[in-house]
């Protein structure tokens, strides 16, 4: 319990502290009448720790990134994500994870090739589940945090491949509260002028 509060502390003091000026090379290519639109979508596979028992089981993330460029604190920005865990039912019978989450990012532009970042998202999380064969199947929804963290790593121009890490807190389900962690890999498409992406 105390690990995971410090987790959460750490990547949300990572979020909100002071970020020295940094120079921005969106304002030569804004002021040359060149439109950007600081937009990012990706998707990939994911492989999480359910926190059902045991068991890791896989599914789909999707995102969608929005960094526009302020004079000073070039890289923050929003993020909303969706994932969707349920497959390998071997694991756990009539069983998934889908949540639908919005929250501020961080990502540095220090690097033209790669970019580090951090997230703390909240929004709506469902599980459903089967207990045993005599309950009916049932659901439990609720309000999620997700801090989190990973790596962008351009492949061409546009298109960046992106590596994921995210800790999910839930509230009490049944005996417990569940947190499922997991990764998510996939590619993304930047909408934003190449400018934008050093």
């Amino acid at each position: 319990m105390r690990f995971k509060w410090f987790f959460v502390s750490s990547l949300t003091a990572c979020l909100f502290v002071p970020v020295a000026p940094a120079s921005s090379q969106v304002v030569p290519a804004a002021r040359s009448g060149q439109m950007t639109f600081p937009f990012t979508v990706g998707a990939g596979p994911a492989g999480y720790e359910v926190d059902w028992s045991s068991g890791r089981m896989y599914g789909i993330g999707a995102w969608v990134d929005w960094r526009p460029s302020f004079q000073y604190i070039n890289g923050l920005g929003l993020e909303l994500e969706g994932r969707d865990i349920a497959w390998d039912q071997r694991v756990r019978q009539n069983f998934n994870q889908r949540t639908i989450v919005l929250g501020p990012s961080y990502a540095w532009y220090h690097f033209q090739r790669f970019h580090p970042y951090v997230k703390f998202l909240v929004g709506y999380g469902r599980t459903d589940f089967h207990l045993r064969s005599t309950f009916p199947y049932t659901h439990f929804d609720g309000l999620v945090r997700a801090p989190g963290g990973g790596l962008e790593f351009r492949l061409l121009n546009r298109l960046w491949l992106r590596a994921d890490y995210e800790y999910q807190i839930w509230p009490v389900l049944i005996s417990g509260t569940p947190d499922p962690q997991g990764f998510t890999v996939g590619a993304s498409w930047s909408f934003a002028h190449i400018a934008h992406l050093h």
